[in-house]
């Protein structure tokens, strides 16, 4: 619940409106919920959900999910949003949880994948 800050500046900024299908975000109300539904969604297994990080800084720079799973084709859906202040520059790596304090490996975080 700690990316719930993090969460909001992405899906109340202005300039995501027109990419997203759910109307701007007005207050942090609307980011627990989303927080809450995409806790419900894993338990059930509807939906995978991570925050997108740069690595460098630690900073939350997105979100990604994974949705629509259906189990009887094994098919699902993803979608993915990013502060703007990322969109145009490249990714040169994506991991999932966080680095190890000597940088050898990841150890396993569900909720973060790494950029860059």
């Amino acid at each position: 619940e700690g990316d719930v800050p993090a969460v909001f500046a992405l899906f109340s900024d202005p300039q995501m409106e027109r990419f997203l299908s759910f109307r701007n975000w007005r207050n942090l109300d609307d980011a627990h919920a989303w927080y809450q539904k995409a806790r419900d969604g894993m338990v059930e297994h509807k939906l995978m959900q991570w925050m997108l990080v740069e690595r460098s800084s630690g900073k939350v720079i997105g979100a990604s999910r994974l949705f629509g799973i259906r189990d009887e084709d094994g098919t699902a859906e993803i979608g993915y949003s990013l502060m703007p202040a990322f969109w145009g520059q490249p990714t040169t790596r994506i991991r999932r949880g966080e680095p190890s304090k000597d940088g050898s490996h990841f150890s396993s975080n569900p909720n973060h994948l790494h950029f860059r």
